[in-house]
């Protein structure tokens, strides 16, 4: 969502709307009702499909708006789960929460 939000500041943005479908994905902080408004103001004859989660440009092609399970995972959200002794199981893949046990980052000592 965030960075469609920003297409505006992409090279010949205009000309990736013609030629590609886009799927946006529901972002922490980012109300839904924000991309409706964003597509009126790029000035094109957007339309609104009848199932309220997709757009269609002048060129046919879609824009489909998913919501998503939205979990705040961010390196501040770990690090603070690791000083509290909290699990990060599940918020980082397993190699990445191995790499960091067996390196002892973020102050997790092996067998953690």
């Amino acid at each position: 969502m965030d960075a469609f939000l920003e297409i505006e500041t992409w090279k010949d943005y205009g000309r990736l709307l013609d030629y590609a479908h886009f799927v946006v994905i529901q972002r922490p902080g980012v109300p839904s009702g924000e991309l409706k408004s964003f597509l009126r103001s790029l000035g094109l004859d957007v339309r609104e499909k009848e199932e309220g989660n997709a757009y269609i440009f002048p060129s046919g092609h879609l824009l489909i708006y998913k919501e998503a399970t939205l979990m705040d995972i961010s390196s501040t959200v770990i690090r603070e789960k690791v000083v509290a002794g909290k699990s990060i199981r599940f918020l980082v893949p397993d190699a990445v929460r191995t790499y960091i046990i067996e390196n002892e980052l973020l102050g997790i000592h092996a067998g953690s």
